[in-house]
């Protein structure tokens, strides 16, 4: 197990090496120079130039790769090209507020999912039929619509809700609350419509295994078969398709930040490709390629717990 997860921690360096090169090269070549979105539509070449050296724009690409892996490897991430504020800063400052609403979002999607997933005991049934109803139309409606019905809904119509910002739920418990509410419920429907099709679709195939109907014969009522055999079977694919969205969610949640104005890394994302902020970018390309690498591995000593044949590497 032990060796197993080191060559899974060297082939996630080796991904995370090869994502950056492809973005930084890629980013690269689109046209249009940062150094004059900074200087503005009105500014001299000696401007522009300026910009360049200071930050180190005028390199060739492959010197500038090189020197801006030579400064991650001791800890110095860049600094933003646009707010010439160090890059690092600004990922401690949005990380936070993306994975609270990551963690927010999963829960309510898991509450769906595991109640609505139970009807995929009994195929036919109406819990069965909503199940696969919902996950349905969950997945057929743009977050980006949903969000915006959300606020129409909660936050104009009845004033339930704020419309939008943040407020640190950690500063202000029940305002943190209220304003993570309808960006947790928007994100949670969407997750909640994946989870709830693949759990309900991996019910009903193990509930048709030998073994359960064994179980069955043995006199054990149907909880006791759910509980004790079918539960974890039945959960291996499911935890797979959770890790991936959940590290995904990173990449995605930049739609419901951008809907409902949420300072968090999604918006920096999208505000940095934007304004062709080569340092942020990069920086969060490799955060997104992080979280997929460790999701993953996580992922794998998830399924020893839920299926005992499994093993890893001669240590077991």
């Amino acid at each position: 197990m032990r060796r197993y997860l080191l060559s899974r921690v060297a082939g996630g360096i080796g991904t995370l090496a090869g994502g950056s090169v492809v973005a930084f090269f890629v980013f690269h070549l689109l046209p249009g120079n940062p150094a004059e979105i900074i200087a503005g539509t009105h500014a001299s070449a000696a401007q522009v130039a300026a910009i360049q050296r200071e930050f180190a724009l005028n390199q060739s690409l492959v010197a500038e790769f090189v020197g801006w892996w030579e400064h991650v490897l001791q800890g110095n991430l860049g600094v933003s090209v646009v707010s010439n504020v160090p890059v690092s800063h600004l990922l401690a400052q949005t990380l936070p507020v993306t994975l609270t609403l990551i963690g927010a979002s999963t829960v309510v999607a898991l509450a769906f999912t595991l109640v609505l997933s139970l009807g995929g005991l009994r195929k036919g049934s109406v819990l069965d039929r909503i199940a696969l109803g919902w996950s349905v139309v969950g997945l057929s409606i743009p977050t980006f619509w949903l969000g915006i019905l959300a606020i129409l809904l909660f936050a104009i119509h009845w004033g339930w809700l704020p419309a939008g910002g943040y407020i640190s739920p950690y500063s202000s418990p029940l305002a943190g609350l209220k304003s993570l509410a309808l960006p947790a419920i928007t994100f949670g429907i969407y997750m909640s419509a994946i989870f709830t099709q693949f759990l309900r679709r991996s019910f009903l195939d193990v509930m048709r295994e030998d073994f359960v109907r064994t179980a069955r014969a043995r006199g054990l009522r149907e909880w006791q078969v759910v509980a004790r055999h079918a539960s974890k079977p039945a959960m291996i694919p499911f935890v797979t398709v959770v890790g991936i969205a959940v590290s995904t969610s990173l990449g995605f949640a930049m739609v419901v930040e951008t809907v409902f104005a949420y300072p968090g890394f999604g918006s920096l994302f999208v505000q940095a490709i934007t304004t062709r902020d080569y340092y942020v970018v990069q920086a969060g390309i490799m955060v997104i390629v992080a979280a997929v690498v460790v999701a993953n591995i996580l992922v794998d000593v998830a399924y020893l717990f839920l299926d005992p044949r499994i093993r890893y590497g001669r240590e077991g």
